[in-house]
């Protein structure tokens, strides 16, 4: 956590147990005209989305949840690149 510590005033968490108080009006200020890299860990969605995880996580993101997130940035920034990472086939 070293890393978060030093770097928190340019890192902004959203916690998928938190999805209810998100506010997706923040990503403007954060993501206006910069050139962004999208990540999604496959952990981060619900499991019955993405069985396919060494850690799954029950009431995680739904695509209802990311398709605004992608939606919104991809509006605002300029999208440099995108993966979804650590796929653990069954």
């Amino acid at each position: 956590m070293n890393f978060y510590e030093n770097n928190k005033d340019r890192i902004e968490i959203y916690w998928g147990k938190d999805k209810k108080e998100w506010q997706l009006n923040r990503l403007e200020k954060i993501f206006k005209n910069k050139n962004v890299y999208i990540t999604f860990d496959v952990d981060s969605f619900d499991a019955s989305i993405m069985p396919a995880t060494g850690t799954p996580e029950p009431g995680g993101l739904l695509w209802e949840d990311v398709l605004p997130i992608i939606k919104k940035v991809c509006q605002i920034s300029n999208i440099v690149g995108a993966d979804i990472n650590e796929l653990a086939p069954i």
